[in-house]
């Protein structure tokens, strides 16, 4: 996605930082979910991790086309992405339904 890109704005740099600093946590809520069996708590953090690295995912995807303009090669890839905005807002109610269900416990 980088390479199709003419301009880079400080705001690129940032949104690809945080990004990357999601993707990098991974590992160690996919190590914790495995070591605890499944567990709830271990399971939300996975949860809250994918949709964290989804959200900066689209926060790069805007930083770009708004750094390039409008007429963008990635603009014109992406075009509405119906798909990519459903599939977000399917994976926020699946997650606050997980969180949800987890923290349940604690309310009562």
């Amino acid at each position: 996605m980088l390479h199709a890109t003419k301009h880079v704005s400080g705001g690129v740099l940032w949104a690809n930082l945080h990004l990357l600093f999601w993707l990098s946590l991974f590992p160690f809520a996919t190590g914790w979910m495995g070591e605890n069996h499944f567990t709830a708590l271990p399971t939300a953090l996975y949860g809250v991790v994918l949709l964290m690295a989804a959200l900066a995912y689209f926060g790069l995807q805007y930083a770009l086309i708004r750094a390039d303009g409008s007429a963008s090669m990635i603009k014109q890839a992406i075009g509405a992405d119906r798909k990519g905005k459903l599939s977000l807002g399917l994976v926020c109610r699946l997650n606050g339904r997980g969180l949800g269900n987890c923290c349940m416990w604690r309310l009562l």
